[in-house]
């Protein structure tokens, strides 16, 4: 049950992501830009609740408002050290060590991050 419960979030948050990009990207010949973090930072919660995000868009709004005014630099986070790059997504409201690990490994391609959940840590005892 816990690969399917799994694959429902992973297809639930792709659903949420497409949905903002249709309404909050620019179109583009096949689809939708991500939005820029100036444009969701200026939305509210209510402007949300559109993409169904429930419990996430304040996790959204966050990061986009963090972005957008500098407190978080994702330029600084590709150039810095994986510890470093933690220090700073960990500002995120929501955001803990493993989802910093994972998009340190993901979404910045930094090969000496190690997320570690639950599985991992039995793995590893």
């Amino acid at each position: 049950m816990g690969g399917a419960l799994r694959l429902y979030r992973l297809a639930r948050i792709k659903g949420i992501i497409s949905r903002m990009c249709e309404a909050f990207g620019e179109a583009v010949p096949g689809g939708y830009t991500f939005p820029a973090a100036e444009r969701l930072a200026a939305c509210t919660l209510d402007d949300l609740a559109p993409l169904r995000a429930g419990f996430r868009g304040k996790y959204l709004l966050d990061a986009a408002q963090r972005v957008n005014d500098g407190r978080v630099v994702l330029d600084r986070i590709a150039a810095s050290s994986t510890e470093e790059g933690e220090a700073e997504l960990i500002q995120i409201f929501g955001v803990g060590v493993k989802v910093a690990q994972c998009v340190l490994l993901y979404g910045f391609h930094k090969l000496d991050a190690f997320p570690v959940d639950v599985w991992m840590k039995k793995v590893l005892a």
